[in-house]
């Protein structure tokens, strides 16, 4: 029988960064040609976001092989809590940078106070992002809303401040988002995208398309 992708993406999570291939044999009660071509399944499912490494499986990417969970319907919740705010801010800076913006983490501003995750800056338009590993029971609309108008308040001040926080030079239009695991919610909420880490990727598109939708709150950084 065939290792269920449940359980290896849920002992891989846990395991990180490194899994012995025995001790998913011991665990999963399977073979380890199976395990191994399970892995091998699982790598490709995931984007790489493992790898067989002699003896050992290891996680290169832990929020895209959650992605990948999400994908084949392993509850949100069951992930989340292998997972931190820094997996998810490396993921996001990691795919900012890939799409060719410059990306800066952990923006803090002393006076006024405020911090945010993760900031990519193109030509002409910056995205600041709040990164959120909440699990489904938690992430209920009504919480997203309250983290997008708390997004909304740093974006407007880091477009008013950002100039003494080292950001690049030029003027641009910055963008709100949250980054969640979860899937499903709307893609605006009180003014901030929302955007779950498997679509991550589009953010680009998403952040043009932004521009000329109403419901992104948009402000002018002269930096």
């Amino acid at each position: 029988m065939k290792p269920s992708l449940r359980d290896i993406v849920g002992l891989l999570l846990a395991s990180r960064p490194c899994a012995k291939v025995s001790s998913l044999v011991s665990a999963l009660y399977e073979p380890e040609a199976l395990i191994a071509k399970a892995v091998g399944e699982l790598e490709v499912a995931s984007d790489g976001a493992v790898e067989l490494r002699g003896n050992e499986v290891c996680v290169r990417d832990p929020v895209s092989l959650a992605i990948a969970g999400v994908k084949s319907g392993i509850p949100e919740d069951e992930l989340a809590r292998h997972l931190d705010w820094r997996d998810f801010e490396a993921f996001a800076a990691k795919v900012l940078n890939e799409a060719g913006l410059e990306v800066l983490r952990n923006v803090v501003s002393r006076v006024p106070r405020f911090e945010v995750d993760v900031v990519g800056v193109g030509d002409s338009i910056a995205v600041a992002i709040d990164c959120k590993r909440w699990s489904y029971s938690v992430s209920s609309p009504s919480r997203v809303a309250e983290a997008a108008r708390a997004q909304v308040r740093r974006a407007r001040l880091l477009a008013e401040h950002g100039a003494s926080l080292g950001l690049p030079r030029g003027c641009r239009t910055l963008v709100p988002a949250l980054l969640l695991l979860r899937e499903g919610l709307p893609p605006v909420l009180e003014g901030s995208l929302v955007i779950p880490a498997s679509a991550l990727r589009t953010l680009i598109d998403v952040m043009y398309e932004a521009l000329g939708d109403e419901r992104v709150a948009k402000f002018r950084a002269c930096w």
